[in-house]
């Protein structure tokens, strides 16, 4: 790779990743401003409902909700006390698109299937609080329409889960009732329903995955989707399902039918070269949780995605000094991966120095072409990332801003090869 030179390198690398920041966004808009209204009195009898702690981020959902207030309304003022706190984690974390959509029936049924799985079996009886709110009571997995799959899927696996009592055993019925009813074929850039991908027969690999994680969350199984922006050693990306296990683990459980158990797929040894896994969860978990790859804290577009390939790999904790031409620390600084993917140069992954110009982030040990620039001045350097602990880099901006020279790899070694 000669030849290229500095404008035509970050024009590609800032168009691409462009492209990149539309595949993680999974149906959230760009953030909506929410002024603080002025709480109406039709409002307070719900509210007074809500916990002092949750009471802003309901009142701001309850203004986006606009002419579709009135489910929310009623949803907090006539539901049992024990579906509460779920219902208000939905409500203040749901995407301004369903806060406008969503009717009192769906809400209300989501909550009472949900919960009444939730005591009726063992497994589901055993996920935590959090695990529960994040993976299993959500309407939406992707940026699909909002559907009122529930009942549809819990009426489809109720009696085939019976008398079943681990998370895996559940997961792999639900793997191939699921998988008998949605083979793969390409579809459209934006995600078709369950319902749709069940009456056409197919839908592309999120689609596929959309029904699977549906399935699993009718009768308990905390699921989420997962993703590779692209794979380090051959053309293409990559969705699937994540479950978690009975062990307390993340498992990828590829969705499909007539596959190994979770945790022993294809994609599991795909992941053993990959450069990065994603996962999402509903809302904002603990913001001090270390896999936090990107945390997005705005009403009607709360999200956060979650950096999982240390659930795939053995993993690198990179750490990155961005400093200027005279050595000062580099504050707010984006930091650019990327990899080789379909003939040329794709960002896989961005992140953002600190006050002190500092950056750290789990990778997969492998080679990539990292950047970071301002208005003003760049850095680029290919370099291959060792397996171990930790690996410290400095990138000074102003130096090194041209493309690197001459020939490299980009290599990406199996497991044993790096023992």
């Amino acid at each position: 790779m000669k030849g290229l030179t500095r404008p035509y390198l970050w024009t590609i690398i800032t168009f691409l990743f462009v492209l990149f920041l539309t595949i993680p966004a999974l149906g959230q808009d760009e953030s909506v401003a929410v002024e603080s209204p002025q709480i109406p009195n039709s409002w307070l009898p719900a509210l007074d409902r809500v916990p002092e702690i949750d009471r802003a981020e309901v009142v701001d959902s309850f203004g986006l909700a606009g002419a579709n207030i009135d489910p929310l309304l009623n949803v907090l003022l006539e539901i049992p006390d024990q579906w509460l706190s779920g219902a208000i984690y939905l409500i203040k974390n749901m995407p301004v698109e369903d806060l406008t959509v969503v009717t009192e029936e769906m809400l209300t049924e989501n909550l009472r299937l949900a919960y009444e799985v939730r005591v009726n079996y063992p497994w589901a009886a055993n996920v935590s609080e959090s695990d529960f709110f994040e993976y299993v009571l959500p309407m939406r997995v992707s940026q699909e329409p909002l559907e009122n799959w529930r009942p549809f899927f819990y009426e489809l696996l109720k009696d085939q889960v019976e008398g079943l009592q681990t998370l895996e055993e559940v997961t792999q019925v639900v793997r191939q009732v699921t998988g008998s009813l949605v083979g793969f074929k390409q579809t459209q850039n934006r995600d078709q329903g369950p319902f749709e991908s069940i009456a056409s027969g197919y839908g592309r690999c999120e689609e596929i995955m959309i029904v699977l994680i549906d399935g699993c969350r009718a009768v308990g199984v905390p699921a989420r989707q997962a993703w590779t922006p692209y794979w380090t050693y051959q053309d293409n990306n990559h969705a699937w399902t994540e479950v978690l296990g009975d062990d307390g683990n993340w498992w990828d459980a590829e969705s499909a039918r007539d596959v190994p158990a979770p945790g022993n797929t294809w994609v599991t040894q795909g992941c053993e070269r990959t450069a990065f896994v994603f996962s999402i969860p509903f809302g904002l978990p603990d913001p001090s949780d270390p896999d936090i790859y990107r945390y997005e804290d705005t009403p009607g577009s709360r999200y956060a995605i979650l950096n999982s390939i240390p659930y795939y790999r053995d993993s690198t904790e990179l750490m990155i000094n961005v400093i200027g031409i005279d050595g000062t620390p580099m504050p707010d600084t984006d930091v650019y991966f990327s990899i080789w993917n379909y003939g040329a140069l794709r960002p896989v992954a961005k992140s953002t120095t600190d006050e002190n110009g500092m950056l750290t982030i789990k990778v997969g040990p492998g080679g990539y072409v990292i950047s970071a620039g301002n208005q003003e001045s760049g850095a680029c350097e290919a370099i291959q990332i060792p397996q171990q602990d930790v690996y410290e880099m400095t990138l000074r901006l102003g130096m090194g801003a041209e493309f690197p020279p001459g020939t490299f790899w980009l290599r990406y070694p199996w497991p044993e090869e790096v023992q």
